[in-house]
């Protein structure tokens, strides 16, 4: 079989798991009221129609043009086209990481929520890939060339920058994913084997990414945070 149906194979089997639990992560977190929710870098949408299917009304923004047939506003994260203090809710899902100018993000964000409305943000902890890591690197590429192929720009996030990066808000909730079990199969995702080891290496380690119960409340390769406004 040739190299390149190979991977288009690989294609076909992402990281589900991954995904799964990021959505039901920002679903538990978000409350249940009705009003619009702000999907700031939406990417190729997969989030937002999943909220939308499940019956929020949700408006998306993101800076690139996507290959998917969604509807979403094409605008800069740092300079958002909406009038202050508008939003109830945003989602901001593995987006900090991916910024340079984080900063300029997180007082747009402050600029249109409203006092008491309800952030979720998802972000790779400052732990993540380990510990395993060292025991996986010869198979396993570098941290810089995952993040690279990733495009983040940052290793991770500890709550303790979080807070001091969301300075006019209040942590109400945190739920971690991906636990210590689960993060093993994440290394060999990423690994340096053959690409046919690999896609069942995915199909195995799905059942273990779905098992919110291995995940306990202190550890995760990410975590997902409930802030609120107090300003």
């Amino acid at each position: 079989m040739k190299k390149e149906k190979l991977k288009f194979l690989l294609n076909i089997f992402p990281m589900f798991g991954v995904f799964l639990q990021r959505y039901f992560t920002a679903l538990r977190l978000l409350d249940k009221s009705k009003d619009p929710i702000l999907d700031l870098g939406c990417g190729d949408g997969r989030l937002t129609n999943f909220l939308r299917r499940c019956g929020k009304k949700v408006i998306a923004i993101d800076k690139k043009k996507s290959k998917r047939n969604f509807n979403y506003i094409i605008a800069d994260a740092e300079k958002l086209p909406f009038k202050d203090t508008i939003f109830n809710q945003i989602i901001l899902l593995d987006v900090l990481e991916h910024i340079p100018n984080e900063k300029s993000v997180v007082e747009e964000i402050t600029r249109v929520i409203n006092k008491n409305g309800n952030l979720i943000i998802t972000i790779p902890t400052n732990f993540w890939k380990y510990p395993f890591y060292n025991f996986m690197k010869f198979i396993t590429p570098s941290e810089e060339s995952v993040m690279r192929f990733f495009g983040h720009v940052r290793r991770g996030y500890t709550l303790l920058q979080i807070e001091k990066l969301f300075k006019k808000f209040r942590i109400e909730q945190t739920r971690y994913y991906v636990n210590k079990i689960s993060v093993l199969f994440f290394d060999l995702e990423y690994s340096n084997l053959f690409v046919i080891k690999n896609i069942i290496l995915r199909l195995l380690a799905l059942p273990l990414f779905l098992n919110f119960k291995l995940s306990t409340k202190n550890w995760g390769t990410f975590i997902g945070v409930r802030l609120i406004k107090i300003e």
